[in-house]
């Protein structure tokens, strides 16, 4: 009987010894092990992020080839235009551009509706120089395109600020060419800033 209760005794202290760690998890030589698995950049983000000034890449999804590359296109051109609107609005320095007849005002800045028409000038002139394209398990296309813009850093910086100068009178064109040309400065340091930055 003694011996049975040695035992009994033995048994409950070992749980109560071993219940104190039971928060403890422990990993076993079994355990699974979290892998990372590389993701490349396809074609079209590559040469997105070689030239990121005058480049930009979108990607569709449809079941037609056609209405993915469209989606593509369109995200593509979209994306481009809320960065130029950005460099367009940064660009006017604290100052503004002086040619206060843009948008009629005392202020000289451009207004949000012509820096959106600007933008969207410009992307008019951006062409798609890589598509690439695959096939998806359920049949539908994913479409990836890169648009470029047709010219250098430089010239995209004149296009962005000869559709300014369109927005005023030749007047006042004339009267303010010092704060034009400023503006094209700042418009072209801007986009390089973006090829700096990859």
């Amino acid at each position: 009987m003694k011996v049975l209760k040695l035992i009994i005794a033995s048994v409950l202290a070992t749980g109560m010894f071993t219940s104190c760690g039971g928060s403890k998890q422990t990993v076993t030589q079994g355990s699974p092990i979290m892998q990372e698995i590389a993701i490349e950049n396809n074609e079209c983000e590559e040469l997105q992020i070689q030239k990121p000034d005058i480049r930009a890449v979108g990607e569709g999804i449809s079941k037609r080839d056609s209405r993915a590359t469209s989606l593509a296109e369109a995200q593509a051109r979209a994306q481009f235009q809320r960065t130029l609107e950005s460099i367009i609005k940064t660009s006017q320095g604290e100052e503004g551009v002086r040619h206060g007849g843009i948008n009629g005002s005392d202020e000289g800045e451009i207004s949000n509706d012509n820096v959106l028409a600007i933008a969207q000038g410009v992307v008019k002139n951006m062409v798609i120089i890589k598509k690439s394209k695959f096939l998806r398990a359920d049949g539908s296309y994913h479409v990836y395109v890169c648009l470029e813009y047709r010219g250098d850093r430089k010239a995209l910086a004149e296009d962005i600020t000869q559709k300014a100068k369109q927005q005023v009178s030749d007047d006042e064109r004339l009267r303010n060419q010092y704060d034009f040309e400023k503006f094209r400065q700042r418009v072209e340091e801007e986009l390089a800033k973006m090829k700096a930055q990859n």
